[in-house]
């Protein structure tokens, strides 16, 4: 059964491209769908991405979007919103994938991961450069000692 999955952007929302791309197109095209957009701008990002990708819906509250069968949340804006858009997709029994950084600092973290514990759903944080070339390059040198010890 497909996952339904929900977009939190902001501003140019450019950095869920390769998700959506993915969803619409690539290797996650038959686990999930992605239903709707969500986004502060509704003239900006999220109806230029919704029409882009051909999704049905598009939010302009966060009280509206979690109303609808979700399952999965992803949140992309900027670090600082990060922390309120968790807290209320955990405690709307949503999985939540988010950009780093994660928080903005330890005790919005802690109080996130716990959310997450009490509804009983994931949080995960996406480090979406981990595998790219210039990553897995430094992962190289460093395992090959190369550029010596490193502290």
């Amino acid at each position: 059964m497909k996952k339904n999955i929900a977009i939190f952007i902001s501003g140019r929302g450019s950095n869920m491209t390769a998700l959506l791309k993915n969803t619409k197109d690539g290797i996650l095209k038959d686990l999930c769908r992605v239903e709707v957009v969500f986004s502060n701008k509704p003239d900006a990002a999220g109806l230029k991405t919704a029409e882009k990708f051909n999704i049905p819906n598009c939010y302009e509250t966060t009280d509206e979007l979690l109303k609808q069968d979700l399952d999965i949340i992803v949140i992309c804006p900027p670090p600082f919103a990060h922390h309120e858009l968790v807290i209320k997709s955990v405690e709307a029994g949503c999985h939540v994938l988010v950009e780093k950084p994660f928080a903005m600092n330890s005790k919005e973290s802690e109080e996130m991961i716990v959310a997450a514990r009490r509804n009983n759903v994931k949080l995960c944080v996406s480090h979406n450069f981990l595998f790219s070339r210039s990553m897995k390059k430094v992962k190289q040198l460093r395992d090959s000692n190369e550029m010596g010890k490193i502290t």
